[in-house]
């Protein structure tokens, strides 16, 4: 591998006869594996990828159970690890604002306002809406940066990072985590708005499923 990885395209250009003559040589030896899957997913009903996934997912929680035993693992660090894997491949439309439900702030308003509405509601993120129609959202401001800034308070809104509603929740966890983004934007395939998604309330998520 260190050797390819230094010059791949001379020794690739070397081992291209090899490659090929291996892949026909051990072409039935693929073909009856192909097979035996395919004879798996007949009497199982599942593939054979879905299998293993399942198959490594009982073995990992053997793993933790073990460690918890052998005093490693913490029970909340165990029973996080289980709410993860209920809860990782679950759809991000199960924990966002619906669309309906979004109270944003306009982008005329003035910074009382602004400040009104998010004591009003409890918040400290506040979607932010073009003050022009179609309304349509630009981004989002949190409260902290409103009180702490001295300009314009439209100079603190933050672009919604768009994620698609087929997303799991680890995966748009994951997706938020990167760039460090509170809330995102979920959009179906035709880039219309579902809803809003809280990093905090994914996390919560999870913690919850681990009570």
């Amino acid at each position: 591998k260190h050797l390819f990885y230094n010059t791949p395209n001379r020794l690739l250009r070397l081992g291209a006869i090899p490659f090929f003559a291996f892949s026909l040589l051990f072409l039935p030896f693929a073909l009856v594996l192909w097979m035996f899957g395919q004879l798996l997913r007949y009497f199982l009903g599942e593939s054979p990828e879905r299998v293993h996934l399942m198959l490594a997912r009982k073995e990992l929680i053997r793993v933790f159970e073990e460690g918890h035993q052998a005093g490693i693992l913490w029970p909340a660090q165990r029973d996080l690890a289980n709410s993860l894997f209920s809860v990782a491949k679950a759809p991000v439309t199960q924990f966002l604002i619906p669309a309906a439900r979004i109270i944003p702030v306009r982008y005329g308003m003035s910074i009382q306002e602004v400040l009104r509405l998010a004591h009003r509601q409890r918040s400290g993120i506040l979607p932010v809406e073009s003050d022009q129609k179609p309304r349509r959202l630009l981004g989002y401001v949190r409260v902290v940066d409103l009180h702490l800034s001295q300009g314009n308070w439209t100079d603190q809104i933050r672009p919604l990072l768009p994620i698609n509603s087929s997303e799991t929740l680890v995966g748009a966890l994951m997706q938020m985590q990167d760039p460090g983004e509170s809330v995102a934007h979920v959009v179906d395939p035709d880039n219309q708005t579902v809803g809003l998604l809280s990093a905090r309330r994914l996390i919560d998520s999870l913690f919850r499923g681990a009570k």
